[in-house]
């Protein structure tokens, strides 16, 4: 699933890049059409996801630092190229030797998903996050999470354990064994300030 509502999906980009622009940051040419629906991420080399990705290239997202991880990998950190959103948000892929991704997280900070202004923002990253870094089969199993993210979304129904954990009601994680990844969604703490972390592995 790739942008559901597509009116509300162009605008908040156009939004995304207009942030960018204003604080200095460079802004890519628009591709002519709409990118086919992700792969996924895991796997895949992550260099290539990069340069080809449309997550990357949708939110900005430029390398800020490497670290040594586990099991012999090294963790590569990326934030959008923004002033603005750069502190809110931070990505990060497990990757081995040869660059292939094992897993990947994203931490969004609580005041950003809380923000009545900005809460679109970070609700279309963290959606775009589920729906493009697994491979498709997993983001189908998630799809009902997608659709509880975006505002005005959900029927109704009495909201998924993963979406109280996303609202900040339930302290989680929350955590689900998916076709070929494990998906963990679970608020920590990032630079000392609340915040919510969500993984594919």
């Amino acid at each position: 699933m790739r942008r559901n509502v597509m009116v509300l999906g162009v605008f908040l980009g156009l939004l995304w890049s207009a942030a960018a622009l204003a604080q200095g940051a460079p802004v890519p040419t628009p591709p002519p059409q709409q990118p086919p629906p992700s792969p996924g991420m895991i796997g895949a080399n992550l260099d290539s996801v990069i340069q080809s990705s449309d997550f990357f290239q949708f939110f900005h997202l430029r390398q800020v630092q490497t670290a040594p991880g586990a099991g012999g990998r090294t963790m590569v950190d990326f934030r959008p190229d923004s002033p603005q959103f750069g502190p809110l948000v931070r990505v990060s892929a497990s990757v081995d030797s040869t660059r292939i991704i094992h897993g990947m997280s994203i931490v969004i900070m609580r005041s950003f998903i809380d923000d009545a202004t900005n809460s679109p923002f970070a609700r279309d990253i963290a959606k775009s996050f589920i729906t493009d870094v697994p491979p498709p089969a997993d983001s189908k199993q998630l799809e009902g999470f997608v659709n509880e993210i975006y505002p005005g979304a959900n029927t109704g129904a009495s909201p998924s354990p993963e979406y109280n954990v996303f609202l900040g009601k339930s302290p989680g994680p929350v955590a689900k064994k998916l076709t070929k990844t494990n998906f963990q969604i679970g608020q920590v703490t990032e630079q000392g300030k609340p915040a919510l972390r969500i993984s594919v592995e």
